[in-house]
């Protein structure tokens, strides 16, 4: 039907038409031909063993996660544009210059997810209600998407590992999250490589009196900000000063009020359980009184973990509690909720920045088939088949290769055992089964192979 109406339209008969479309078909192979094709600007190819190491990072969040009660969630990849225009703001940067976004066939406004947080919030708020009595502990891994300046530990698409908590407004709760972050950092051998800072933005009341009187307070330095700084003000978002790394903002910082200084005394001795919690279960912390998160439904307690090892991106897992993102989402209960994000890309290399030893996955056996014939690799097939049915790990050398280079190819994997299998061993319906530890070997029946691994 298209053809017919492409004919209609262009006035072609069918066959130059399509001698036509066949020479277009052709010119672009040639022009493709040898062409080799990149990776786009920002995103990585993860292979082994760099993959091990991912592996190992998001296998360890999702132990430790399960471990204090938590369970998975996916959400999609792409989201409306407007759920995040929405959670962030349409004036932050990552809506109005790093979000990658397009309109679908259907007019949708629709984007590549930038962070999970909004994603997660909207999916639970569509499907369950969230009260003292239906908490919710949920943990997510995956990639996201902003069109940053690539740079080490900074990518267009980066994996992320995150915990949010909803339900709870107690300062127990923001403890237990921090717990759940810092037991999943030792787990990864990081405690002694990353700090944690901690602030409070105190109640929403609260902040809203300090945000009018930080806005007048930098408005009186305008000409001495940086121009980043200024747009900040300038756009109602005076917190995010706070956190400038430019030194002229930071000298102004310094003579800044301070939040705590006009908090009301409920905040106050919130803030003071919260430290109290943290030093009974002996995790170390330093007040920044600069730390902040400049949108409007953060409140309370944030928190940044980060080290002096990855140069200028050195916050390798940050959160805080955000009770007002559900009402910015629609919600019309109070969603109290807390939680944070850890960038996987990051932690990877500071694990290999501080030395920290990924566990190598060894094999229980690597087989060896000594004869092509067609009932040998059957027979081969048949050996690793009855040990992958109980469970055990059995890898394959190259059968197209002589059994030398496989029995080099079967030592790399580092495996418990090899096992040769040729047309004595099919005939007799036995493996031999050798040691790469002790060189010793042995003929075991096949019916009695699974016993060699469950008694070693």
């Amino acid at each position: 039907q298209n053809l017919r109406q492409i004919m209609t339209c262009s006035g072609l008969t069918r066959g130059t038409l399509r001698r036509r479309l066949c020479h277009a078909s052709t010119t672009a192979s040639k022009r493709w031909a040898g062409q080799s094709f990149q990776r786009v600007k920002g995103t990585q190819d993860i292979l082994p063993p760099i993959s091990t190491e991912y592996s190992h990072v998001i296998n360890t969040f999702q132990r430790k996660a399960g471990q204090y009660g938590f369970k998975q969630v996916w959400t999609p990849v792409i989201e409306k544009s407007e759920l995040f225009a929405r959670s962030l703001g349409t004036t932050s940067d990552v809506v109005h210059k790093e979000m990658f976004s397009f309109e679908d066939r259907d007019g949708t406004h629709t984007c590549l997810r930038p962070e999970a947080t909004a994603s997660v919030t909207r999916a639970l708020l569509a499907s369950s209600p969230i009260t003292a009595k239906h908490c919710h502990n949920l943990f997510y891994a995956g990639t996201m998407f902003r069109r940053e300046r690539p740079q080490k530990g900074r990518y267009r698409e980066f994996w992320q590992v995150g915990a949010e908590s909803f339900g709870q407004q107690s300062a127990w709760s923001d403890v237990q999250t921090i717990q759940l972050g810092f037991d999943f950092l030792s787990s990864l051998g990081l405690e002694n490589h990353v700090e944690l800072q901690i602030n409070t933005l105190c109640s929403s009341e609260a902040r809203q009196q300090y945000h009018t009187t930080l806005t007048r307070f930098f408005q009186g330095h305008m000409d001495a900000l940086s121009a980043d700084s200024r747009m900040r003000v300038e756009n109602g978002n005076p917190l995010r000063v706070l956190d400038s790394k430019n030194k002229t903002d930071q000298e102004i910082v310094r003579e800044a009020p301070r939040l705590v200084d006009s908090a009301p005394q409920l905040d106050l001795d919130r803030w003071q359980e919260v430290q109290d919690l943290l030093a009974a279960a002996n995790v170390s912390f330093s007040v920044n009184p600069t730390l902040v998160r400049g949108l409007d439904y953060y409140a309370h307690t944030v928190w940044e973990f980060t080290t002096d090892r990855l140069g200028a991106q050195n916050a390798v897992l940050a959160g805080g509690r955000y009770d007002g993102l559900g009402s910015l989402l629609g919600s019309k209960m109070n969603t109290p909720a807390v939680g944070w994000a850890a960038g996987v890309d990051r932690l990877v290399l500071l694990r290999r920045e501080v030395g920290a030893q990924t566990p190598s996955s060894q094999p229980d056996a690597a087989i060896v088939c000594a004869d092509t014939q067609l009932d040998v690799l059957s027979y081969c097939h048949t050996v690793r088949h009855s040990l992958l049915e109980r469970g055990f790990t059995v890898v394959a050398a190259n059968p197209e290769l002589n059994v030398g280079s496989q029995m080099k190819q079967a030592l790399e994997s580092n495996p418990r055992r090899i096992l040769f299998v040729g047309s004595t061993e099919q005939s007799t319906k036995t493996v031999a089964v050798k040691d790469p530890r002790t060189r010793t070997q042995e003929m075991v029946k096949l019916d009695m192979l699974f016993n060699v691994f469950e008694h070693s």
